[in-house]
């Protein structure tokens, strides 16, 4: 899901405010995904990313 925050606020969480919408990932994104999992040894994680420059970026690994 791709959240994004109010206009006056930095926070894009849902019960600050913040909206969400469904995405489809690219197949960098996914790769990069992929990746993030395979580094924590795990299948099932969530993964905060934004678009860089030169692509995407993990800000955050999050195990469910």
């Amino acid at each position: 899901m791709k959240r994004t925050s109010k206009k006056d606020d930095f926070r894009a969480n849902i019960h600050s405010g913040g909206t969400a919408e469904n995405v489809t990932l690219s197949d960098e994104m996914s790769d990069v995904a992929l990746q993030a999992a395979a580094a924590i040894n795990s299948d099932i994680i969530a993964i905060d990313m934004i678009e860089g420059k030169k692509g995407p970026l993990v800000i955050e690994v999050n195990l469910n």
